[in-house]
């Protein structure tokens, strides 16, 4: 293998870096453009999904911090505040059998059990990789005409697919884990709206423990197909990326020259 052949040395650097400038197209830098500018778009509005939940859940839990009947869980993943309403489509039989799967979940599982749903820790986390995932792909966006930002860019993207790898395996972990299942028929609105003038907390039903467990199945069921794109598309550009060699350039030089006519 060449010097101009690896993507580590110096060379091979500044061969792709000219490959970009004088062999791929523009048509093909525009291509590339518009594909980051959409992913980025994508992933802007797949983190704003997420980032009135999890901001939701940060101020109920900092709201009831102090409130020593929740031990060391936080108060949004009791899944119990302001209460705890079965929804009505469940029956009495299945709504047990999802009593005793907590009841074994907590026995076989203690710690995990002391920290409730994990919701809160889900939704953060995912809508901070999606929006770090989604800065990165302004920089592949100057990838698209430039060597440095496309190879950087694409370095980092594969470290953010594994952090949103993480994240949407875990969100998919606590939606359907027995704690998750038995919060996902609560119905009780829980978009919390602050203190009141009259001293209580005042909630809206604008937002449900059943609506945001939809959320976190929906969500990150969408996020691994854009994981596998991420993976996988996001790379194409930088392994495309032609290499210039002035050796190659001047052989085909050569071999397009006319024969010498013969007298």
């Amino acid at each position: 293998m060449s010097k101009k052949d690896d993507w580590c040395s110096k060379k091979g650097m500044k061969a792709r870096k000219k490959g970009i400038k004088k062999l791929e197209s523009k048509s093909r830098k525009w291509c590339y453009f518009a594909f980051f500018c959409a992913s980025f778009i994508i992933y802007i509005i797949c983190g704003a999904v997420y980032s009135p939940r999890s901001s939701n859940a940060l101020a109920i839990t900092a709201a009831f911090a102090e409130d020593k009947r929740l031990g060391k869980t936080p108060a949004y993943d009791t899944c119990q505040f302001p209460s705890f309403v079965k929804d009505e489509s469940v029956t009495d039989t299945e709504f047990v059998k999802l009593v005793y799967g907590i009841a074994e979940y907590c026995r076989d599982r203690p710690k995990d059990c002391e920290k409730g749903t994990q919701w809160m820790g889900a939704f953060v986390f995912n809508a901070a990789c999606l929006f770090v995932t989604a800065i990165n792909f302004i920089v592949l966006m100057f990838g698209a005409f430039f060597f440095y930002p496309r190879y950087f860019g694409t370095m980092c993207n594969l470290c953010y697919g594994c952090c949103h790898c993480s994240a949407f395996i875990t969100a998919l972990a606590v939606r359907f884990n027995p704690y998750g299942l038995w919060c996902s028929v609560n119905i009780a609105g829980n978009k919390y709206e602050g203190m009141g003038s009259d001293g209580k907390h005042k909630w809206s039903d604008e937002q449900t423990y059943q609506s945001d467990g939809n959320v976190l199945a929906m969500m990150a069921s969408i996020q691994a197909v854009l994981w596998c794109f991420q993976c996988y598309c996001c790379c194409v550009p930088l392994l495309q990326t032609p290499i210039y060699d002035k050796k190659d350039k001047s052989k085909a030089q050569v071999n397009q020259m006319p024969a010498p006519m013969q007298q």
